[in-house]
């Protein structure tokens, strides 16, 4: 029973000299608090306005974490009805921007899931187009057959249609700001960024025939009044997974 009782007392001395050493050190705390230190990489689901996708991320500290991923947004639209100041109209679209990105996100505070972001992108595919016709017959000239119309019509296809191309530049930078751990403190994490690629003017396309063949000419002012919209914005959330 002495025998029992100096085992049971040493063991507890042992445990008392670990916890003491721990508390002093520092490690336990720290590692316990951020989440970062014993797990440092995650996998996510990223899905906004730039598409859905996938990154990975990699901490190195609580302060600073690497990700890289890979978002993609194709979208179609066919047919779309516009009236045009009274004239009706069928748009046909396609937008596809898909990039490969990387990313680095910087915590000012180890406590807080506010991040700043910075990065860059590089684009597969950054291009839109758009195809805009004529649905309807337009009517000139007086109406002396009383139909209540001109005498004069132009069907869709004697006007003709236009077609515009927008290409951006593949290699964007990023920057941003946003919440929720690169690599989450728990199992499974959420988190938003926003933020914008500067993307610069767009090489702009013009394509148009029949009636329309002039406005070919316009190629240079319709990039010079896109130049103002140099920013891609992104609003993306993002569903973490520790690993």
């Amino acid at each position: 029973m002495k025998y029992l009782n100096f085992l049971l007392v040493a063991s507890a001395l042992h445990l008392s000299t670990v916890a003491l050493a721990q508390d002093e050190g520092g490690t336990t705390s720290s590692s316990s608090s951020s989440g970062l230190l014993d797990h440092k990489h995650a996998v996510a689901l990223d899905f906004g306005i730039q598409g859905i996708g996938l990154d990975y991320a990699y901490a190195f500290n609580p302060h600073l974490a690497l990700r890289a991923g890979f978002m993609t947004l194709p979208i179609s639209v066919t047919n779309l009805n516009y009236d045009f100041d009274g004239t009706q109209t069928a748009i046909n679209a396609n937008v596809n921007f898909t990039h490969l990105s990387v990313k680095a996100d910087w915590y000012p505070w180890e406590s807080s899931s506010f991040k700043l972001i910075a990065g860059f992108g590089y684009f597969l595919n950054n291009n839109a187009d758009a195809t805009i016709l004529l649905t309807d017959a337009i009517y000139f000239g007086d109406d002396t057959d009383g139909d209540g119309n001109g005498d004069f019509v132009f069907e869709p296809e004697d006007i003709g249609q236009i077609q515009i191309a927008l290409d951006w530049t593949d290699f964007n930078p990023y920057i941003g700001f946003g919440f929720g751990r690169a690599v989450p403190n728990k199992s499974v994490g959420f988190g938003m960024d926003f933020g914008a690629f500067y993307m610069g003017s767009p090489d702009v396309s013009v394509n148009a025939t029949g009636m329309l063949e002039d406005t070919n000419e316009e190629e240079a002012e319709l990039e010079e009044n896109l130049s103002a919209y140099a920013w891609l914005p992104q609003i993306n959330f993002r569903l973490s997974f520790r690993l």
